[in-house]
């Protein structure tokens, strides 16, 4: 079912069909999907994604160096594809990493945290949208042109830290290019409400994408337990499997990013919009009957598993398979 299907079934089934009634259904819809999507490991929300260990160069300081050279290393910290919300696990040079806690890291293995080889385990750490280069100076945003004239105007806000202090800044898109006067290190998040083009900033160097249906960006950051030796020529393979980011319900016409949670998505809504009328005893029920539908819809995911093998007797008593014809 889509979003508005959801909607009028709910307002029909309630006898509210006005205009504010389906637009409050809508907005609970939405909710409820996130909140469903975000609660499961569904088979619908697994990604795959490849891609190489990042290297940073890093430059000789030494005066006396005659043609000093950059050194270059791989990255402990890095970024994950926007795609991923969250790391599942991950396979590092094809040897799969523990997953441990960052205070768990510290607390048994401090020195991992500044000691080189190769890695064993990773660590979830703050997300981040953009970061300065290495060993470089602090940025400014540059704020590309808008991708879609509609969004004249519209402001976009970032926050982030410089020296390890909060700061932020907003900018709003316009039809060309600018810096905005704000110093960062690195910006955490960055918001807006739903435009209609993609917006685009860069720290002068790279630039990240804000799709146009989201309303807050940032990307998960993993560490590794350690700094791996870099290998010149060596490229080294990281393999993530992770849990995909909720993809929202703005469209009339958009459907929940799982299969098979529409009955469950229809109960919270209906529950949703009984409290709104203030008749709580009823939404208590509709909850209840969406938790059950929720569960009888993880059971049906994990029971038509592809992976769920049975064991068939050749032999039953005095029959044998053919006799079932099978």
């Amino acid at each position: 079912m889509t979003l508005s299907s959801i909607a009028n079934f709910v307002c029909t089934k309630l006898g509210k069909t006005d205009s504010s009634s389906i637009a409050a259904a809508k907005d609970f819809t939405r909710q409820r999907h996130e909140m469903i999507v975000d609660t499961g490991l569904w088979k619908d929300t697994i990604v795959i994604s490849e891609f190489n260990l990042p290297t940073r160069e890093s430059p000789d300081t030494n005066p006396y160096t005659a043609n000093a050279t950059e050194s270059v290393s791989y990255e402990e910290e890095f970024t994950l594809p926007y795609e991923v919300a969250r790391p599942i696990n991950i396979i590092y040079d094809d040897q799969l990493l523990a997953y441990r806690d960052l205070q768990a890291l510290v607390r048994t293995q401090p020195d991992s945290i500044l000691g080189t080889g190769n890695p064993v385990a990773f660590t979830e750490i703050e997300p981040v949208a953009l970061s300065k280069l290495t060993s470089s100076e602090p940025f400014r945003i540059q704020l590309k042109a808008y991708t879609n004239a509609a969004d004249t105007g519209t402001s976009i806000y970032f926050k982030g830290k410089l020296n390890s202090r909060p700061v932020a800044e907003t900018l709003t898109l316009s039809s060309s290019n600018y810096y905005g006067t704000q110093e960062f290190d690195e910006i955490h998040y960055v918001s807006k409400n739903v435009t209609s083009g993609s917006v685009l900033f860069s720290n002068g160097a790279s630039t990240e994408t804000m799709p146009a249906d989201e309303t807050k960006y940032s990307l998960c950051r993993v560490r590794l337990n350690l700094n791996p030796e870099y290998v010149t020529g060596d490229d080294v393979s990281i393999i993530v499997i992770g849990k995909k980011r909720v993809r929202p319900m703005r469209n009339d016409y958009d459907e929940p990013q799982v299969r098979g949670i529409d009955n469950s998505l229809i109960a919270f809504v209906e529950g949703d919009m009984l409290e709104r009328s203030r008749q709580y005893a009823k939404a208590q029920v509709k909850y209840a009957e969406a938790s059950s539908q929720l569960d009888i819809a993880r059971d049906i995911e994990r029971g038509q598993s592809a992976a769920v093998s049975i064991l068939q007797p050749t032999v039953i008593g005095d029959y044998d398979r053919v006799d079932f014809g099978f």
